[in-house]
């Protein structure tokens, strides 16, 4: 049983309550110890220890065990309950749960958490330079649970293949085991006897998990009067012929990687935060998604399962590379990111070695041993970013910033030691080496767009690669030492607040059609936007089989014929070389149309003179729980429905029965913006905008929600 509503109702104060007396607001959590600006804030700001107290009642029962649990928090915590030190913890990025029953009392108890934000030289991923933030807070959700003296703490299930999948259960306490462990999806249920603490278990039939059919069967069994639940895909993974396999059907990697934080509230997202990043990155249309640099949360691990993103994920760290107490407690985040995460199907890969550092043999043969032990059914590989470097793991996986017209990544000969042969995954690309604004130029926005193009078309023609992830999806905060100088890398497909950039529509022109179909060019249609004027070469983005172009004044062009440079990706890119027009004539509009089996399925119409016509509004969800929130974007749009991609329009935004994340008044980037909202009571939040005499609105639904 847990607590109710037990992340409701927590005071907190910057400073430490064990040296000094401090006034506390209230909060709930997921919390940040510092709401931001977007940019140009010093590490000061949240870097500083604070303290979060909880007061609550008990009628303590006997024969009963409590268990106390944080999901997240940066970056070290003290733990005292009724003033006497429970435990203590610098693994913020996979969380703790601690037994603490006896520090517990009947009637009036104070929970005290001692928050340390700052940047410990100890633990990963600190030690050295960082190109991300750690943020602070009790960033995730934490729990109180009352549980039997006996419990089963986790069932790890593991596929084996022919229906056959091997059960561990962690027990804890003395009772002997004996359980039914039931498996449901739709009408189809399985039910089984457990009553070893491992076992294997035989299916008449499954459907199986896979990127293209996300199976999830949801998993249940109770002992001692204790429920335990969770959703499992059963899947199988290979590698074969240096070709990845999920469930014997080949797959190339298409992906990026991904930062956990946001803008203003720092890692301090909510459960449908997350979740929607997790949609963000499947509507891009990625099969893969490299969690960079650390654990994630178990909101968007379960959306990439229910989704069938498959993920690379890795213990924290940063090139750095510190000494043996250092290591030690990275092997343990290695160990417990493992366990936590065991059971998600989207997880492929375990990230044995800290990113990008040098070789350490004797500490990743360690690492490797860890993951193999835990894990022998999931592949190793660490991030490098050299080559020929020692290989311990099942996967070469490295940062390949070498990219050059001629040459987009290196041959496998270059990257892996003489005579040696193993399947190679880029697990980054471009990133640092051209950042982008989401209001640059055109032309640098489709440079960096041809180089993301470029390096997947060049990984799926060479049979050493697994695929490739590019840096990145999203832009993050860093430190001064990188990004533009105002703690932000421009290094994304999208920017900071999810909204896409030209490359996205690289992305998005690639995924299968059940995903939706799509069509973009890359140009808004400006004749004086790039240098000396003109739109061409325009590279048209879409999963149709083919387009016809249509612009007054110029001959019809059906374009069937793929540019030769991207011949091996799913689906073509067009491309027009020239368009008659110069400087100072008259402009004219034009329209594309896709076709699929010789239909006319989706089209995009190009103004000469954009006007804004219309402001539009979208929200990630029509519902959400209390203290949840919602993302909602905002997009001002010209006639034809097309967003003003140059407008820094200034947009009021009004909330009822909701709390906005951020300012409210803001100037657009390019035509839009992305915020976020938190629901406050029961009912309905209405959330508004209006640009110049534009006004658009939605509303969410916010439902009463006993948050564990």
């Amino acid at each position: 049983m847990f607590y109710p509503n037990w992340n409701k109702d927590w005071g907190y104060a910057k400073g430490n309550a064990k040296e000094r007396t401090l006034s506390f607001e209230k909060v709930s959590l997921p919390h940040t110890n510092a709401v931001l600006p977007s940019d140009y804030f010093s590490e000061d700001d949240y870097q500083f220890v604070s303290t979060y107290r909880k007061l609550f009642d008990l009628d303590l029962e006997k024969d009963k065990k409590y268990l106390l649990s944080f999901e997240g928090f940066g970056n070290a915590i003290q733990v005292f309950l009724n003033d006497a030190a429970a435990f203590s913890s610098p693994y913020g990025y996979t969380g703790e749960r601690v037994d603490v029953t006896s520090f517990l009392k009947n009637g009036k108890n104070v929970l005290e958490v001692i928050l340390d934000s700052r940047e410990d030289s100890s633990t990963p991923p600190f030690g050295g330079l960082l190109d991300y933030v750690a943020f602070g807070g009790l960033y995730r959700k934490s729990h109180f649970e009352i549980v039997p003296s006996t419990y089963i703490d986790q069932i790890q299930i593991a596929y084996l293949g022919d229906n056959k999948a091997l059960v561990k259960v962690n027990k804890a306490g003395d009772a002997p085991l004996s359980t039914s462990l039931i498996f449901e999806k739709g009408n189809e249920r399985h039910e089984f006897l457990i009553d070893k603490e491992e076992c294997v278990i035989e299916f008449p039939s499954l459907q199986l998990w896979s990127p293209s059919a996300p199976n999830l069967y949801h998993v249940s069994a109770l002992f001692l009067g204790r429920a335990i639940s969770f959703d499992y895909g059963f899947r199988k993974i290979q590698i074969r012929d240096n070709k990845l396999y999920i469930n014997d059907e080949p797959i190339t990697l298409f992906g990026l990687d991904r930062h956990q934080s946001y803008p203003y509230i720092g890692y301090a997202a909510t459960d449908e935060m997350e979740r929607y990043d997790a949609r963000k990155l499947y509507e891009l249309g990625l099969n893969f998604v490299r969690l960079s640099h650390y654990p994630m949360s178990d909101a968007f691990l379960s959306e990439c399962d229910r989704l069938g993103l498959l993920l690379f994920e890795e213990f924290p760290g940063w090139q750095h590379l510190g000494g043996e107490a250092w290591k030690e407690r990275a092997e343990t985040y290695l160990q417990k990111m493992i366990l936590r995460d065991y059971n998600h199907p989207s997880i492929v890969f375990w990230g044995v070695r800290i990113n990008e550092s040098q070789d350490d043999h004797d500490f990743y043969k360690a690492t490797n041993e860890i993951a193999k032990t835990l894990d022998p059914y999931r592949l190793r590989a660490g991030v490098r970013c050299i080559q020929k470097s020692e290989l311990l793991e099942d996967v070469y996986s490295w940062n390949d910033f070498t990219y050059t017209l001629e040459k987009p990544i290196k041959s496998p000969e270059e990257v892996l030691r003489e005579g040696e042969k193993a399947p190679i995954l880029i697990t980054e690309f471009c990133g640092h080496t051209y950042p982008t604004r989401k209001m640059d130029n055109e032309g640098r926005a489709l440079h960096q767009t041809l180089i993301h193009a470029d390096v997947h078309n060049a990984v799926s023609k060479n049979s050493g690669y697994l695929g490739a992830s590019g840096w990145c999806a999203f832009d993050y905060n860093t430190h001064h030492n990188f990004g533009s100088g105002n703690k932000i890398c421009y290094h994304g497909v999208c920017d900071i607040f999810r909204l896409d950039k030209m490359a996205a529509s690289f992305y998005k022109g690639q995924r299968e059609r059940k995903r939706g179909l799509f069509l973009d060019c890359s140009s808004s249609w400006a004749f004086g936007e790039r240098n000396y004027g003109g739109v061409t070469p325009l590279y048209i983005f879409t999963n149709c089989d083919y387009v016809i172009f249509e612009m007054e004044g110029q001959k019809t062009q059906v374009l069937k014929e793929r540019d030769p440079r991207f011949s091996a990706l799913p689906f073509p890119i067009f491309r027009i070389d020239a368009l008659s027009g110069a400087w100072g004539l008259d402009w004219k509009d034009a329209k594309i149309t896709g076709y699929i089996d010789s239909k006319p399925v989706i089209t995009k119409v190009l103004l000469a003179d954009q006007l804004p016509t219309s402001l539009a509004m979208e929200a990630s969800n029509n519902e959400i729980g209390e203290d949840d929130a919602v993302y909602v974007s905002i997009h001002l749009l010209d006639q034809a429905g097309n967003v003003l991609s140059k407008s820094t329009d200034i947009a009021t935004i009004s909330i009822q029965n909701g709390t906005l994340i951020g300012p409210s008044v803001i100037a657009l980037d390019g035509g839009e913006y992305g915020f976020y909202v938190k629901g406050k009571e029961v009912g309905v939040m209405r959330i508004s905008a209006r640009v110049r005499s534009f006004n658009a609105e939605t509303e969410v639904l916010v439902y009463e929600q006993n948050d564990f």
